[in-house]
């Protein structure tokens, strides 16, 4: 019985390059199939992102953001930096005071400015769901024996896939129309 196992690669040139070495390994071009999803409008490509990255990179913006400020409120505190706002008083009070102020200022923008950056900054990875890929990507179709099943996942895997599925099995069959089938890699040579 024949079954269709697809790999999910980031780029094009990837799939290629797992679709020239399944050709090295003995599969023929015509059960190999690079698909690309229809371009329907331009779409960023995002990662999703974790509550735990976001809270990391909150963490270190809100430590680095609190050394710098209750540095330069230390500085303020000690009057080598003229802030019209505070007038230098003797003693260590001012000090204290302009120090925690910059202090937690700098805490609360770096927390922020840190978790800006880490939401900014995400990249996805596409990823197989029952209706389809997520994220863009490109799919290795292959379609092989049961016997073989095994070692198209394997040469899948050793080329870069991200994810494998048994693509008869989890798609509907209405997602393939949003889908592109790609030349051959051998028309690029």
């Amino acid at each position: 019985m024949k079954t269709f196992i697809g790999g999910l690669f980031q780029t094009e040139e990837q799939a290629y390059q797992a679709y020239q070495a399944l050709q090295r390994a003995g599969f023929g071009a015509d059960n190999l199939k690079a698909l690309s999803r229809k371009q329907t409008g331009v779409r960023p490509v995002r990662e999703s992102i974790s509550i735990k990255s976001v809270a990391i990179s909150a963490l270190v913006g809100a430590l680095i953001g609190g050394a710098v400020a209750a540095f330069l409120g230390y500085l303020v505190g000690q009057g080598v930096i003229d802030v019209p706002a505070f007038i230098p008083l003797p003693g260590p009070f001012f000090t204290l005071n302009a120090f925690g102020l910059f202090l937690s200022e700098g805490i609360v923008t770096g927390a922020i400015l840190g978790a800006v950056a880490r939401l900014a900054t995400g990249r996805e990875k596409p990823a197989f769901i029952r209706t389809g890929i997520t994220h863009g990507g490109v799919i290795l179709a292959v379609n092989t024996e049961d016997a073989q099943r095994e070692k198209v996942k394997e040469e899948l895997k050793q080329a870069g896939a991200l994810d494998l599925v048994d693509l008869s099995e989890k798609w509907d069959q209405g997602v393939w129309s949003e889908f592109r089938e790609l030349p051959p890699p051998s028309a690029f040579s």
